[in-house]
């Protein structure tokens, strides 16, 4: 709230992109949406072509307020600005693919991540649309492996004192 009143009361605060951007961050923090869409849209205002805000916009939407639709459409607007963008173009590929579950999107963001694998937007989104894409420990169970790893250490020191085995492992 504080941050709010502080962009809201600064002199140089109409008309200034800066302010704009500032104060439609701090109400997007606040969880404040509908002020955040109208500072949003005083940015868009001072400043037409602007990437970033719309990006914000695609990333509120989809992220803060589950709104895939308008999240799609801010995006694709970003694309319509700046094509190839590197966070827009995975973000509209994978919504468009949770929004019409078209495989094609999916495909199309898996070529793009494996094309740019330094874009961590392009890993998060593929991680969304593929939960499984990921290393897992066997059995998942966290504890049952650490038991597992613990026995194989003790085995490990048994067999190079005594060959002593140790029994009980834990089995998934």
């Amino acid at each position: 709230e504080e941050a709010i009143r502080v962009c809201q009361q600064r002199p140089w605060s109409e008309g200034s992109y800066h302010s704009a951007v500032s104060l439609a961050a701090t109400f997007r923090a606040a969880r404040r949406f509908d002020e955040w869409l109208a500072a949003s849209k005083e940015v868009l205002r001072v400043a037409p072509d602007d990437v970033p805000t719309r990006l914000d916009l695609g990333d509120s939407y989809w992220e803060e307020q589950g709104n895939l639709a308008e999240a799609e459409k801010w995006y694709a607007d970003a694309l319509r600005l700046e094509p190839g963008q590197p966070w827009a173009t995975p973000s509209l590929l994978c919504v468009r693919y949770f929004l019409t579950g078209e495989a094609r999107f999916r495909d199309e963001l898996e070529d793009f991540a494996e094309a740019h694998p330094q874009e961590a937007r392009a890993q998060v989104c593929l991680a969304r649309v593929t939960p499984y894409f990921a290393e897992f420990l066997y059995p998942a169970d966290g504890s049952v492996n650490n038991m597992n790893a613990i026995a194989r250490k003790v085995d490990e020191a048994r067999a190079a004192g005594n060959n002593e085995p140790v029994s009980g492992r834990i089995k998934a």
